[in-house]
């Protein structure tokens, strides 16, 4: 075809500056031919670039031949095949050193999972096919929870290790004996117990190798596994998915292929639920029960990690959980930071921390995270030796359950973990504490490892696989007397830490956000207790849920307990801080730790605030411990509240045995065993004193009250209410405590308010002036300051 009867091409992107019908381009440019040829042994082709011309209509200058073309495609096949053959050769030999290194499990392959956050969690786990044999990587091992593979033979020797062992190694064998002489068909309703029974019998069998142990838990775990159907809610699934994965780990050479296939498809398909449930509701301020359940999917996570994908995605979440952080919060944000604190309160503690616990020391044996080294970790015994006297009887601390912290079950699980930190890191002091503490008023066993004293036999086993290489011996404290934790908002003053049975101990709690009365944590800012010797004199009051039969959400609780009325604070016009709110919060404005006294400030006035808007402007309590050397050390407090309209207070005191009241005196006798404590009321006017045991509302109706009062005390409440109402007040008070019939040794006590904003206490020979503006203190002997 001629060049002029070429068919008219427009370019569809040109517009009108298209080619015109059968002419070359506008402008008057000649065309170019350029083509480069091949040789003909590659087939002939040829590059075509003809600038100006219609390619598509541009004539072939010759035809490659069919067998050359034969003959490409084969050369081209052929170098497809060599390189894959190549890659083939290549993965099988990478396959071969892999499997050579791990034992013949699966390839572990470099630790590059990284998450979001930027955490790297340590671990990517290729587990493939398991070949027989050992797994040289401990990560691919089992078991690997309850015990770890390598230490089996040692937690077994134990019992030949000292007496303390064997009476704990012969009486798990006869509990691991009751527990296969009951059922192995639980309800789900019954996970409770049958959770109790497996974990008995996986450690009775790692203890014994006693085959009998091994078959009921196995038999339990396949029974639950094989016809409870799954349930939605952490609290549903956390025991369900933690316990097959622990049998399953524990039992794993003892089961069939079969009987592993269902225990891991139940762990998967609980543990889904379970972690779905938990990233709902994963947040800074979830439920305790959300945050409780993170350690039950660690469990399952730890065992099951390259087993399944979602268990990979499980684990990651869990390391990031505990290393990373939550609103730039990090754990324990639950509880209150690196100091120690524990912002639940003393029964709650951190929440998990039981199963934490035992997931950190896999976590770091297996290389996921040490735990163990963090400041957090380390100082979470804090709480215990400064919170908790280790000598008292009974106890009234904070938030939930904190009259119920001398409970036997509640006191042996403080005292294993107190031993196993003393363990963890060495401090003796944490030891002491163990050794000391009194569980119901009696003194526990001479050994503190004997299972007597702890919850459960194999726990002084556990115990054992650290004692026997790294003994940990009791001494007492040689920290500073006071302590602020300001994270979780604790002020703990002391006057010989050392020394319980001489020890006088007043605490204060004024928390800032998130930890204001949130969940387990009580409208309780600014409130204090306060013990003598080791025994309560004024406590936060208010029974506490199952340990007295009472009712989570009923009247009791819900308007009494877990209200401000319940607790030694103020109150304006019966109005308290607000009950479960976060941001019902405190500020510590002050602490100072002196060589004669401990000086506190804090202001609640937001708590308030939260309950009723515009309530308050300050409602500061300024708290001082005055030791000097030589003299009986005792407290002064003031509370400074100023409001826009005029209300009137009331000044709370809660105690566990009637006390004395001298209303004519302004004055209050606290007493429990031998200790006594005289209350001093300082204020403008005379306040009314009233004392009743009667709460409002009372206990729920139907318990046994009797019962409850004998085994958590009773309780007296106390109340000193102004008269008139007015927009500012100054209520100072002096607690000075003294042995019973050591009357005499009260001092005379008088208080008033000083020009410049001052408030003056006269104690005997002394004289403490509190500056309000400047939230600072002096003391004077001998003499009363102009």
């Amino acid at each position: 075809m001629a060049e002029n009867e070429r068919s008219p091409v427009r370019d569809p992107g040109s517009g009108a500056r298209g080619r015109p019908p059968g002419g070359e381009p506008t402008g008057g440019h000649h065309a170019v031919d350029l083509r480069v040829t091949t040789p003909r042994w590659l087939g002939g082709t040829y590059l075509d670039l003809r600038m100006g011309r219609d390619r598509r209509s541009a004539k072939r200058p010759h035809t490659v031949p069919t067998r050359v073309r034969r003959m490409n495609r084969l050369l081209i096949t052929f170098a497809v095949q060599m390189f894959a053959a190549w890659l083939c050769v290549l993965g099988v030999a990478f396959y071969w050193a892999t499997q050579t290194a791990c034992g013949g499990g699966a390839a572990i392959l470099g630790d590059s999972s990284v998450d979001a956050s930027g955490v790297n969690t340590g671990r990517t786990i290729d587990r493939g096919g398991r070949a027989n044999g050992a797994l040289a990587n401990a990560r691919l091992q089992h078991p690997k929870v309850d015990l770890l593979k390598s230490e089996i033979q040692e937690f077994r020797n134990l019992k030949n290790q000292g007496a303390v062992y064997k009476d704990a190694y012969d009486w798990l064998m006869t509990y691991g004996d009751k527990a296969v002489a009951r059922t192995t068909e639980y309800a789900y309703s019954q996970k409770g117990s049958w959770a109790s029974d497996l974990t008995t019998c996986r450690y009775a069998y790692l203890a014994s190798g006693d085959a009998k142990y091994a078959e009921h838990a196995k038999a339990l775990a396949l029974y639950a596994a094989q016809n409870w159907v799954p349930a939605s809610g952490v609290t549903a699934t956390r025991d369900a998915t933690a316990e097959f994965a622990r049998t399953y780990d524990t039992l794993y050479d003892y089961l069939s292929s079969a009987e592993r296939s269902i225990l891991l498809d139940a762990t998967r398909t609980w543990g889904m639920l379970l972690y779905s449930e938990i990233q709902k509701n994963y947040k800074l301020l979830m439920g305790p029960m959300t945050a409780n359940s993170i350690g039950y999917l660690a469990e399952a996570a730890l065992v099951m990690d390259g087993e399944f994908a979602e268990a990979s995605t499980w684990m990651d979440f869990c390391v990031n959980h505990y290393t990373g952080t939550i609103d730039g919060y990090s754990w324990p944000w639950y509880s209150g930071g690196d100091d120690g604190g524990l912002a639940q309160g003393l029964y709650y503690r951190v929440i998990g921390w039981t199963r934490a616990m035992g997931v950190f020391d896999k976590m770091e044996k297996l290389g996921y995270a040490d735990m163990h080294s963090r400041e957090a970790f380390r100082n979470m015994g804090e709480s215990f030796l400064y919170l908790l006297p280790p000598n008292a009887p009974f106890y009234g601390t904070f938030g939930d359950g904190g009259q119920s912290c001398h409970l036997i079950s509640e006191a042996f699980a403080q005292r294993f973990e107190m031993m196993w930190l003393s363990s963890i890191c060495q401090d003796p002091e944490y030891r002491w504490w163990a050794t000391t503490k009194l569980v119901e008023g009696k003194a526990p066993p001479s050994d503190p490892l004997s299972w007597r004293g702890l919850q459960y036999q194999y726990q002084t086993l556990l115990l054992g696989l650290r004692e026997t290489k790294s003994p940990v011996s009791a001494s007492p404290p040689s920290r500073p007397n006071s302590k602020l934790f300001a994270n979780s908002g604790y002020a703990s003053m002391h006057t010989n830490l050392a020394n319980p049975a001489d020890d006088v101990v007043l605490n204060v709690r004024c928390a800032p956000y998130p930890y204001g009365a949130v969940h387990h944590a009580h409208p309780d800012q600014n409130s204090f207790v306060f013990y003598y010797h080791g025994e309560p004199l004024a406590i936060n009051a208010g029974h506490y849920g199952g340990t007295a039969n009472i009712s989570w959400d009923g009247p009791y609780m819900t308007y009494y307990a877990r209200q401000t009325k319940s607790k030694n604070a103020i109150l304006i016009d019966d109005i308290g801080q607000k009950s479960g709110s976060a941001t019902a919060t405190g500020e510590i404005l002050r602490f100072e730790d002196a060589a004669d006294y401990t000086y506190f400030v804090g202001d609640a006035v937001q708590a308030y605030n939260d309950n009723q808007k515009g309530l308050a402007n300050a409602v500061k309590r300024h708290v001082a411990m005055i030791h000097q050397a030589g003299q009986r050390p005792f407290v002064v407090m003031l509370d400074e509240v100023d409001m826009p309209s005029a209300h009137k207070l009331k000044w709370l005191l809660h105690t566990m045995k009637q006390a004395t009241v001298d209303e004519a005196g302004q004055s209050i006798t606290l007493r429990y065993d031998t200790a006594r404590a005289r209350v001093k009321l300082l204020a403008s006017e005379a306040l009314t004193i009233s004392q009743t045991d009667q709460t409002d509302p009372p206990l729920d109706p139907g318990n046994t009250v009797a019962a409850n009062i004998a085994r958590l005390g009773e309780s007296w409440h106390l109340t000193a209410e102004t008269s008139s109402a007015k927009t500012s007040f100054r209520i100072g008070t002096v607690l000075f405590p003294y042995e019973a019939g050591a009357e005499g040794d009260v001092p005379v006590i008088d208080g008033y308010t000083a020009p410049n904003n001052r408030f003056v206490f006269v104690v005997g020979a002394n004289t403490i002036t509190l500056d309000l503006s400047s939230m600072s203190l002096s003391i004077m002997t001998g003499q009363t300051p102009g």
